[in-house]
């Protein structure tokens, strides 16, 4: 599993474009992405966004970032903020690497922990 954690500030006026991006992305996810996850976690008093994305496998994450291009309202995300750091948990290929490169990014290449368990939400 790869965890990818982005941290960001939503710019000025921009809280609107950032949820419609945001639903545009994880129903395009929802359908043609079954080995990818994510959340978002939005801080309307700071102003600030939390982004947990959760790859089941490198393909996975390849597959994700090949898909990019396409994705409807992805754009409209990164348009609508500004990285304050980011974190990844997994090991990647070289050429993830290199796509994800920069000097916001923290690297932890060894994870240790439960494999292969589902975690099913209860109604509360």
């Amino acid at each position: 599993m790869i965890f990818y954690n982005i941290y960001a500030t939503i710019r000025p006026g921009q809280l609107a474009n950032l949820k419609a991006g945001i639903t545009q992305v994880f129903d395009f996810a929802q359908t043609n992405e079954p080995a990818y996850a994510a959340f978002a976690s939005i801080d309307e008093t700071k102003n600030e966004v939390t982004f947990f994305n959760v790859f089941s496998d490198v393909q996975a994450m390849q597959t994700h970032y090949a898909l990019i291009p396409t994705i409807p309202g992805f754009s409209q995300i990164v348009a609508s903020m500004d990285i304050i750091r980011r974190e990844i948990f997994g090991e990647l290929t070289p050429e993830l690497r290199a796509q994800t490169a920069g000097a916001d990014l923290t690297y932890h290449k060894t994870i240790l922990g439960m494999r292969n368990r589902e975690i099913v939400p209860t109604e509360s």
